[in-house]
């Protein structure tokens, strides 16, 4: 990806579109990122944005739902989109002669939603289906937990799909005054990549979304306050799901890439510390590992393992243990050049391809305000060194102020305390 190559325009109502045109290849991928995820709904409105991305493909003023997915696949096209919790992402590709038509859809389903009462009531019940699959899924359920113990004064914390409860009581008017808040000109970013004519592309664009309202409502992330704690969620599952969560970092923040290292290090890949004592010294579990998780004001950083009941106190203590050991002991050269290599890697990598490239500009214009060009991010982690990867093994891993979850077939909340401070040195 050549960052120099980018071509931006802002229209006047704020819509920002980023193009990157190739002459190699006969695809393009298009994404339109809208600033509405579930940190930005109201209490009463939790999952207003999933329910928004379901009915996007649920038709338009122009179009049936099944003219949306028929017209798709005529053009040979992918069309998808998801939600998180500071963005919704529509996005497509299709090749470069019926990218017209791909565009077109596209915006059309994201600016002219049709909204029925009859297909609201119906997707009202594929939502509490897909709640169901939430529910019985492990890991999104300690995830979850970990999420509303750290930030449970936040909709940071809420699920994104919303409850049961939000879901029963929403409204095709809880749906179109979210929309009029949050799909404006001001919160939404257009990304294309590959083969595609830049001036077409910025004609098209201009008619489909230049007639938006700019929107009064700005895309700011207020700090979500951080809590300590221990969540316990009761289900019959085989295994026991724990997750040990500390504070992180933001997206903007330079500590991010040693964080990066430390989490790589720490349990990111099968040669780190976590999965060779944990899985492959001890056999305590088969899925172990870390995650760190930056946000627009805010951060997180966890360790995981899903374990038998049997091998419960050991895992929790061993998990503890080699934490205690990174902050002590700080990381090994060696340990600190093979993550450095493997993150660099992982960011080449995950540059290449036209949907990547697009994804990485929309995501990069709409939460940062700019795109970080793969030659600065390389750099980046280049410039990490061991000390400031070991200060982020003593600042970050802190049982002071650690949050807890487990699922399955638990015990009493404090078990698990204990269990975590009789293991901490």
């Amino acid at each position: 990806m050549k960052h120099e190559n980018i071509q931006k325009l802002t229209l006047d109502n704020g819509v920002r579109l980023l193009m990157l045109p190739s002459d190699h290849g006969r695809s393009a991928s298009v994404s339109l990122w809208i600033g509405s995820g579930s940190r930005f709904e109201l209490p009463e409105r939790q999952g207003v944005s999933h329910y928004i991305e379901h009915m996007l493909f649920k038709g338009t003023h122009r179009r049936s739902a099944r003219e949306l997915a028929e017209e798709s696949d005529a053009i040979g096209g992918q069309l998808n989109a998801y939600t998180t919790k500071e963005y919704t992402c529509v996005y497509t590709r299709a090749l470069d002669s019926h990218l017209p038509r791909a565009l077109d859809l596209i915006t059309d389903m994201t600016t002219n939603p049709r909204l029925a009462e009859s297909d609201f009531e119906v997707e009202k019940g594929v939502i509490l289906e897909e709640i169901g699959m939430y529910e019985d899924s492990p890991e999104d359920l300690m995830i979850d937990g970990l999420y509303s113990t750290m930030w449970q004064d936040s909709m940071l914390g809420a699920n994104i799909l919303g409850t049961r409860q939000t879901i029963a009581d929403m409204t095709t008017d809880k749906l179109r005054a979210h929309m009029a808040e949050q799909y404006t000109g001001s919160r939404i970013v257009c990304a294309v990549s590959g083969a595609f004519n830049p001036d077409a592309v910025t004609a098209q664009v201009r008619d489909a979304l230049g007639g938006l309202p700019r929107g009064d409502v700005p895309m700011v992330a207020q700090p979500a306050a951080y809590h300590k704690g221990i969540r316990l969620i009761e289900k019959d599952f085989e295994q026991t799901h724990i997750s040990i969560g500390f504070p992180g970092v933001a997206y903007n923040d330079p500590r991010r890439h040693a964080l990066g290292v430390l989490n790589s290090i720490c349990g990111g890949s099968s040669s780190s510390r976590l999965f060779q004592r944990i899985r492959e010294e001890l056999g305590l579990a088969y899925s172990v590992g870390c995650s760190s998780a930056p946000y627009m004001a805010e951060g997180m950083f966890e360790v995981d393992a899903a374990v038998s009941p049997k091998n419960e106190e050991a895992a929790v203590s061993e998990l503890v243990k080699q934490l205690c050991l990174l902050r002590r002991d700080g990381v090994t050269e060696q340990e600190f050049t093979r993550a450095k290599e493997q993150l660099k890697a992982s960011i080449v990598m995950g540059l290449e391809g036209n949907s990547a490239i697009s994804a990485h500009m929309g995501r990069g214009e709409l939460l940062h305000g700019r795109i970080k060009s793969e030659d600065d991010i390389l750099a980046a982690i280049d410039a990490v060194t061991v000390e400031q990867v070991n200060l982020a093994a003593r600042e970050f891993i802190d049982f002071d102020n650690y949050s807890f979850c487990a699922t399955g077939k638990i015990r009493n909340d404090g078990v698990y305390d204990s269990l975590v401070q009789n293991a901490v040195f």
